[in-house]
């Protein structure tokens, strides 16, 4: 074939990258073209379908190449790795003469030339072309180079030798050279490792390639599967390989083709392979799973490796499923609570797990998947009881949960308790004792534990543990002389104050083990008040100081009715005023957390940070530099109600519209004259409110300026925490920032606080409790952040200090590990407190029954949903700047691949539609009637793509709504973004593309998804149109895509204290999006996309009459009669009209004789004619000539707009000005029949019609102002040829801007219509 021609590669040229890439940027071209051919399933010449069946073979082979140069030959590659490569790039090509890769025997070709190549590249890096460790066939680890040639681990080989005992030999069992020299040192070598590097670096471009080869070519579509073989080889390399020196060891192996990926002393999996396995043939990956598990005893050493195994199998059973639940378009929190008590349901008679066996573990994984909901369900039961209790379903899910953990597992019971505190929160455990259905679901040592969760302030460092014991110990023995030693000998006054704050209110509030008595209080605080006149340069301390031993310290104070969380709560904002309290500093970051806590009242007249703007003045400031057609910036007017709406083009009121945010009516009431109550919006103002404004935690996903969603809901912590601290003595200040009363403000920034943890916790996918302690260590470091001086007076001041504050948690999240390990140990060595079941629990070594217990493993999921923010917060955003883009853009992004499908409907519609219907017909028409014009050939097609189109402007209409500057305000003005679209609610209009009208929402839509697919893609690929672009050539990451690749680069550590820690390569995903999407996919030209003229449109504007190059006529009352009479349908008449127009305008330019006959010429067009299917009469124009096409077309109008009058339908809707369709006074319309006895209506409809169509649909000319109030009978009289006394009998009071009202009356009227 001629592409096979083009793309067949010419190997000699390949050494030349520009050649290469000229080779690929033809396969792109030539995508388009295939892919249309490639959609044709069947055809019916045998010939035929051969010829396609071998355009497919070639195209795979060609794509596969493509794709092996992309991966594994990029530009720049080493010369010297190049050439080997290439080298075996035709032994590539041959192989893929059967390109089918879901056949056992193209497959097993493939991976073995894989494995060719690898051993070639490896003989540039390593001493014979050895790769791997020589004893577990991994990459090395601290590599060293043996004598004989091979490659080992530095451990391996010490733990071989050692092991061994005797002579030092290669653990290589058919090593040539085996003998070890004495005096040869098993240590790694910088050379070795570097050797090691380089071929790995080269090694996971070929597993790249094999990743994407498998996902795109083998597992394509699930209705055709791979052969058996195929999933057994892929099964095989996620299972059992045999260690060298090792003959009778074996153990799991992750992912990849090559012999040396296998072992991890971890160990860790992948599932990746485990999960397109059963998704394509479950039955037979189940199969292939029950003969390994069977033949465990001869396969492993012990059982650890068969619960390794069962953890991934599990794992990948419940990533499947949740696949599947949110692909759908159901309401995924209810399916997964129902899907939930089903599962608990089917599983209250059934005894716990008792083998490895694959029903067994398909049980456990869906009762381990429902606990897991349980414990979502009792952490928002602890955060709100009665919304829980007013859902029927989660009440049933808790009833059921009870019924399963009562007489169940014990070890069921601590999974959920770890589900509950590692997920959600620690303190939830000790809330549900509270409650009386939740407190059955506890294992009875939590129930009659009473320790304290561990004390928060350990974050401030060793001198609090120390100065805390020490004031405990002088408490109960009424003795301080060693506390009072070591406040003397400890020179850092700053740590020291502010540690005994954290002490003396630990000690005085919260501790309850150790009983104060009156003298030992007294005797305290003498000693305090001794040692506190060194602290005379920190006054805040005194005064914080007095009121702890005085007892006032109010809403601070500790009662038996409040919650753990609240109390951790206070004691974070305590936190956060003691170590203010100790700072004299007054810049940087600091000041404002001082004015915050200390002036409350101060920040009245400041931009807080994360408040928010004024986002339509930013908007407006920014549309104002669009330049129309007029070359004019728009103008912006204010509703009724002050929402702002603009005007585009010619800048004047010349139509009424809805308000998009309230609905009053907007617009001018005649041309340029605003509707009553509205006004221009003049000398706009940044409307930017200073002080503090409440923000709904949770609802953006946008973020705050350059602050991410996480990111603001931290700061938001902080400053409400700092709040609820300034209520201590500040509390008229709080309240007056707050704009709440006093008596509320406490219960309020609880409230704010509490659902700001929540908030935070699900952006980033952590715990509340990981949140919490993160908002403890940065209340210890604001201290220390000073520097710059921030006024916060204005906007930009704000948004510098916020910038500075994203640097600071920054670089505080690369030392958080640190701090989390030394709060833990001083946890562990607390001598004032123990340390309780519950802590026990989630932090302890787990005591295992049975191996079947340890499959209860808490896994810690990152989501496509929470990715980005997870990137973020764990500094891995300079790892992933291609990945963050996308996710930023994710929600458009996933809806691109419907763009080829709302193109082709547009384009169909643009070629067929164009100037044969008119926008009132469809205005008024529903899409599901609109099916009914389509071709039968056709409809199913049609509907297709209407149904895609609706469904992508249903996901992205808010997004569509921001987009496009002049358009987004034309857009705001239509009734389209309230409710969910459906063939049956929605007009035809909005399938059309337009330039106005509903259509415009279709056309925004096409465009803001090809402006988001360009604003993504930095190719070196030639740019291609539009319309050429099929889903290949788009950056089509959908979010299922970006849970899959998490999947295919995920590590599963299975930890002591019953977790799976799951670890993520962020680096090969952004490589491999960037290679893929980024530079893999080609822009979209930057064009105007098609858009349908209606036939308003192309009578609309004011055109050449035929008389001016032809001879024109009158139509006879005759003719007229006779063609309204055969025109019995109105779309007849409308395709009519299009033709008409369209042979006027060739003989416009071509010209013709008067006396021909209009009907024939119309067929040598080969233009409609209204003639009847095989007859040859000539249709209604049978009697009429050229020289009847002027009047012709005017009548032709006429007779259209009295058949919309007919059906209720305006002919003026969209193409005559508000100002000339205002009603006739009902007074005025009672004189109607009066005015037809004296005036003939076959003489007043077309004069009528004639001076609307003409004079008030075009720019007029001379002296026009207050047209719309001329007394129409004189304005009329001018205008018509003959009769112009008829125009005197129209009543003196009807006026032009009551022309079409008076037009529509008349008609109707005149026809008994």
């Amino acid at each position: 074939t001629a592409i096979e021609k083009k793309l067949v590669p010419k190997f000699e040229v390949f050494d030349n990258d520009t050649t290469r890439e000229s080779w690929a940027r033809d396969v792109y071209q030539m995508q388009s073209i295939v892919e249309q051919m490639m959609k044709v399933k069947h055809v019916a010449v045998p010939v035929l379908d051969g010829n396609l069946q071998s355009i497919r073979s070639s195209w795979t082979r060609i794509q596969i190449l493509r794709l092996f140069l992309h991966h594994v030959i990029p530009p720049n590659i080493d010369p010297l790795l190049k050439k080997t490569v290439l080298a075996k790039i035709k032994t590539v090509w041959m192989t893929l003469k059967n390109p089918d890769m879901k056949t056992h025997a193209t497959f097993k070709n493939v991976i073995q030339v894989l494995k060719i190549i690898n051993v070639q590249a490896a003989k540039l890096h390593y001493t014979g072309g050895v790769n791997e460790c020589i004893r577990c066939k991994e990459i090395p680890s601290k590599a060293v180079a043996l004598p004989c040639g091979h490659v080992g681990c530095e451990d391996c080989l010490i733990e071989f030798i050692e092991q061994r005992g005797g002579e030092r030999r290669c653990p290589g069992e058919r090593c040539k050279s085996p003998k070890i020299p004495d005096d040869f040192e098993i240590k790694s070598t910088f050379d070795v490792n570097e050797a090691v590097k380089k071929h790995g670096e080269f090694r996971s471009t070929l597993n790249l390639f094999f990743m994407d080869l498998i996902d795109n070519f083998c597992f394509t579509s699930m209705e055709e599967p791979p052969e058996k073989k195929v999933l057994d080889a892929l099964l095989e390399f996620i299972t059992v390989k045999t260690l060298s020196g090792d003959s009778e060891k074996k153990s799991t192996k992750e992912l990849s083709p090559f012999q040396e990926h296998g072992i991890d002393s971890s160990p860790v999996l992948r599932s990746f392979l485990l999960q397109l396995c059963l998704k394509c043939d479950k039955k037979l990956s189940l199969e292939h799973i029950e003969a390994f598990m069977a033949h465990k005893t001869s396969l492993f050493d012990c059982e650890d490796e068969v619960v390794e195994f069962s953890q991934l199998y599990i794992n990948c059973v419940q990533d499947v499923n949740l696949q599947r639940i949110y692909n759908s378009d159901k309401d995924i929190e209810t399916v997964l609570i129902l899907r939930s008590i089903e599962i608990l349901d089917e599983n209250l008679d059934t005894g716990g797990i008792t083998d490895f066996y694959i029903p067994s573990l398909d049980a456990f994984s869906n009762v381990r998947f429902a606990l897991g909901q349980v414990a979502k369900v009792v952490s928002m039961y602890i955060e709100n009881p009665d919304h829980i209790e007013q859902s029927r379903y989660m009440t049933q899910l808790i009833t059921l949960a009870n019924q399963f953990l009562g007489e169940g597992s014990h070890t069921a019971k601590e999974f959920l308790v770890r589900e509950i505190s590692m997920k959600y929160r620690a303190d939830a455990v000790m809330e549900m004792k509270k409650y009386p259905c939740l407190v059955k679901l506890l294992p009875e040592e939590l129930v009659k534990d009473e320790t304290s969760i561990p004390d928060l302030f350990h974050i401030s460092g060793k001198h609090y543990q120390v100065l805390k014991s020490q004031m405990i110990k002088g408490l109960i023995q009424n003795d301080f002389s060693e506390f009072k030693d070591h406040l003397e000998n400890n020179p850092d006054q700053h740590q020291i104050v502010n540690v005994i704050l954290l002490a003396l209110y630990n000690c005085l509030y919260l501790q309850k083990e150790v009983e104060v008595t009156q003298e030992a209080l007294s005797n305290f605080t003498n000693v305090i008040q001794e040692v506190s006149n060194r602290w005379h340069r920190f006054p805040k301390v005194q005064d914080l100081l007095n009121n702890i031993l005085r007892s006032d310290i109010g809403a601070f104070d500790s009662n038996d009715n409040q919650s753990l969380r609240d109390m951790e709560i206070k004691k974070i904002a305590f936190f956060l005023r003691s170590n203010l309290s100790s700072t004299q500093a007054q810049n940087g970051l600091l000041e404002f957390f001082q004015e915050l806590v200390f002036t409350p009242d101060n920040l009245l007249i400041k931009f807080l940070p994360t408040m928010p703007h004024d986002v339509t003045f930013e908007i407006i400031t920014e549309m104002k530099k669009e330049i129309t057609t007029y070359n004019l910036a728009p103008k912006f007017f204010l509703c009724p109600n002050n929402h702002v709406y603009t005007i585009g083009e010619c800048t004047k009121p010349n139509g009424k519209g809805k308000c998009a945010d309230c609905g009053t009516d907007i617009g001018g009431q005649s041309y340029d004259q605003l509707m009553q109550g509205n006004k221009l919006l003049e000398g706009e103002k940044d409307k930017t409110r200073t002080g503090y404004t409440e923000v709904v935690e949770g609802q953006t996903k946008e973020g705050t300026r350059e602050m991410t969603p996480f990111e603001v809901s931290i700061l938001q912590l902080l400053i409400h925490l700092g709040l609820l601290s300034a209520s201590l003595d500040k509390l008229t200040g709080v309240s007056n920032l707050c704009q709440r009363p006093e008596q509320d403000i406490f219960n309020y920034l609880l409230g704010k606080i509490n659902l700001g943890i929540t908030a935070a916790s699900k952006y980033v996918g952590k715990s509340q409790d990981e949140i919490l302690f993160l908002v403890s260590s940065l209340a210890a470091e604001v201290s220390k952040w000073e520097g710059n001086k921030f006024d916060l007076l204005s906007h930009q001041s704000r948004v510098d200090w916020e910038r500075e504050f994203v640097k600071k948690i920054k670089d505080f999240n690369n030392r958080l590990e640190p701090i989390r390990n030394d709060y833990d140990i001083a946890v562990e060595t607390d001598d004032t407190s123990s340390l309780g079941a519950l802590h026990t629990l989630l932090h302890g070594e787990v005591h295992y029954k049975t191996a079947h217990d340890r499959l209860w493993q808490v896994r810690f999921r990152v989501t496509a949903d929470n990715l980005m923010e997870w990137l973020v917060s764990n500094n891995q955003a300079n790892n992933a700047q291609t990945l963050i883009e996308f996710m930023k853009k994710i929600d458009t992004v996933e809806f691109l691949g419907n763009l080829p499908a709302i193109l082709q409907l547009q384009k169909q519609l643009v070629e067929k539609f164009t100037g044969r219907i008119a926008l009132s017909d469809v205005e008024g028409m529903s899409i599901r009637d609109f099916y009914s014009k389509v071709e039968d050939t056709n409809k199913e097609q049609f509907i297709q793509l209407s149904e895609v189109l609706l469904q992508t402007w249903n996901n992205l209409s808010d997004k569509v709504k921001g987009f496009g500057g002049i358009m987004a305000a034309e857009l705001a003005k239509l009734d389209m973004f309230d409710r969910v679209l459906d063939p049956g609610n929605t007009s035809a209009a909005f399938l059309f593309p337009a330039s106005h009208g509903k259509g415009l929402c279709s056309y925004a839509l096409a465009m803001l998804l090809i402006d988001t697919h360009n604003s993504l893609v930095r190719s070196d690929l030639p740019p291609i149109h539009p319309y050429s672009a099929g889903p290949g050539h788009l950056a089509t990451l959908t979010k299922s895509q970006v849970q899959t690749m998490l999947l295919a680069h995920t590590r599963y550590y299975l930890q002591k204290n019953g977790v799976t820690k799951e670890e993520y390569d962020i680096v090969s995903m952004d490589r491999r999006i960037k290679e893929k999407y980024v530079q893999g996919r080609p822009r979209l030209l930057d064009t105007e996309l098609q858009r349908i003229q209606f036939l308003e449109d192309r009578s609309g504007f004011e055109q050449r009459l035929l008389s001016s190059r032809i001879t024109q006529q009158d139509l006879s009352n005759n003719a007229q009669y006779q063609i309204e009479t055969e025109l019995n349908s109105l779309p007849d008449l409308c395709q009519l009209l299009e033709s008409v127009y369209t042979a006027k305008d060739f003989l416009l330019e071509a010209g013709g004789q008067p006396d021909l006959s209009l009907a024939k010429f119309l067929g040598n067009l080969h233009l409609y004619n209204g003639d009847i299917p095989g007859s040859t009469n000539g249709g209604p124009f049978r009697h009429l000539q050229l020289a009847h096409v002027d009047s012709l077309l005017n009548f032709l109008l006429l007779v259209r707009a009295k058949r919309m009058i007919k059906n209720g339908q305006s002919p003026f809707e969209q193409v005559i000005p508000l100002a000339y369709r205002c009603s006739l006074p009902i007074a005025l319309s009672e004189t109607i029949t009066d005015c037809l006895t004296s005036i003939p209506h076959a003489w007043l409809l077309p004069n009528l019609f004639s001076f609307i169509w003409t004079r008030l649909r075009t720019q007029p000319t001379g002296d026009s102002s207050g047209q719309p109030e001329w007394p129409l009978k004189d304005t009329l009289a001018p205008h018509v040829l003959q009769g112009e006394e008829h125009c005197d009998n129209i009543h003196a009071d009807i006026l032009v801007k009551h022309a079409i009202d008076f037009f529509q009356i008349v008609t109707k009227a005149a026809f008994d219509f």
